[in-house]
């Protein structure tokens, strides 16, 4: 994600705008944790709003011996996984 500096001021931006439309923050809940093999896992996070919770989704890739994050996206969907 450092390497790509354009990607990462996107989705902070994007995160700014809903934050600004859902309210205050009033916590978090880890919903699942799911490895896939010895060099990848899946977390979901339920994160709490005033007005509506977000659904975030990170995948960590450990390609030697440090996690780095490989993909993260924020979204309304709870139903699907």
């Amino acid at each position: 994600m450092a390497e790509n500096q354009g990607a990462l001021n996107q989705v902070k931006t994007q995160l700014n705008n809903a934050v600004q439309l859902i309210g205050d923050y009033k916590g978090f809940e880890k919903i699942s944790e799911v490895k896939k093999g010895e060099s990848l896992v899946q977390l979901i996070y339920f994160v709490r709003y005033d007005r509506q919770p977000l659904r975030f989704v990170f995948l960590f890739y450990k390609p030697d011996d440090q996690w780095r994050i490989q993909n993260f996206l924020f979204d309304e969907k709870f139903l699907e996984d």
